[in-house]
């Protein structure tokens, strides 16, 4: 069983981490992906191998603000807005 993102996603399973980010529609510029507890490098995407009992987490960042010392980012995985001021 495979979790991405707290949801069993078994169709993922022996996809390399790329194929399955890219069929999803993620942009590789504003995403960090944690599996089992660790980041994994972007640098290691295309040949990281999605296997079975992984614990996938993929977080969205999209930042903005009013000032240059405001920014704020979504992040997808607990659906909020992040600020840091």
């Amino acid at each position: 069983m495979i979790k991405i993102n707290g949801k069993e996603q078994n169709d993922a399973f022996g996809k390399k981490l790329s194929t399955y980010l890219e069929e999803n529609g993620y942009k590789l510029t504003f995403i960090a992906v944690e599996c089992n507890g660790n980041i994994i490098p972007k640098s290691e995407y295309e040949s990281y191998i999605i296997s079975d009992k992984d614990v996938i987490e993929i977080v969205n960042f999209v930042g903005g603000g009013w000032y240059d010392k405001w920014s704020f980012y979504w992040c997808s995985y607990w659906k909020t807005w992040i600020w840091n001021l």
